[in-house]
């Protein structure tokens, strides 16, 4: 049977190894087997190596907020793009709407031999007023 090697430790295989926390295997044994102690690697101070992550780190995050910022202004743009188209199209229903209904009151009118008084008067009472583009026209 084939047990794969453990890259962390060459020549035990991941069976091998022992259970940390299992039969008094601790930080003792392992630092033994490995000759790696876990916890204590020294105090190397700012090595080349870790000034390299942190800049890389610093151009991750710098790159994260643009990406972000891009990303609101996509996002202003798309709401800004589906509130005119929204607004647009309900000018146009409220068009519609009361130009069917002028339509109607004049042929009501017209059929029941009322006056002009009686179609502004019926107009002004139940047509709908486009208010919104009113109050968010740019």
């Amino acid at each position: 049977m084939y047990f794969p090697q453990n890259p962390m430790v060459p020549g035990y295989s991941s069976f091998d190894l022992p259970q940390w926390g299992q039969n008094g295997v601790g930080m003792q044994q392992a630092t033994q087997q490995t000759g790696v102690n876990p916890i204590d690697l020294g105090n190397q101070g700012l090595t080349a190596m870790n000034i390299g992550s942190l800049a890389i780190g610093g151009l991750q995050t710098l790159g994260g907020l643009y990406n972000a910022f891009q990303a609101q202004k996509l996002a202003n743009r798309q709401f800004r793009f589906n509130r005119d188209f929204s607004l647009a199209n309900y000018g146009n229903s409220v068009q519609s709407y009361n130009t069917r209904l002028e339509d109607r009151v004049r042929a009501r009118a017209h059929m029941e031999g009322k006056g002009d008084g009686y179609i502004s008067s019926y107009l002004n009472k139940n047509s709908l007023n486009d208010d919104l583009n009113k109050k968010y026209a740019k």
